[in-house]
């Protein structure tokens, strides 16, 4: 499959967007079973580039990703509070300069 198109995968994960060879490459949208959803850049069917993933809680965070993980500058923001922390990011954790906000 080469173009955009509609996937639907086993345990109710499904992804929308485009397609290369068959692999999820370019732009597109990832939502799992439990609400969690990831809209941004795909790679070689990896969640690789710029994006944003939200959360059922309201949490949600914006900026780079690599292999599904937040990797480089980003912001994260928890749930509907004013709690957000922008920096840098690395295998998923905050790494490196970044600052908590609370308000």
């Amino acid at each position: 499959v080469t173009g955009k198109a509609v996937a639907r995968f086993k345990y109710g994960h499904a992804y929308e967007g485009d397609w290369d060879r068959g692999m999820m490459h370019g732009v597109g949208r990832y939502d799992w079973a439990d609400g969690t959803a990831y809209e941004g850049e795909f790679a070689d069917n990896q969640i690789t580039g710029r994006g944003r993933f939200t959360w059922p809680d309201g949490s949600s965070y914006d900026g780079e990703v690599s292999n599904g993980r937040r990797h480089g500058h980003g912001t994260f923001k928890v749930g509907d509070s004013p709690i957000k922390y922008v920096g840098q990011w690395a295998r998923g954790v905050r790494e490196g300069q970044g600052a908590l906000y609370y308000d």
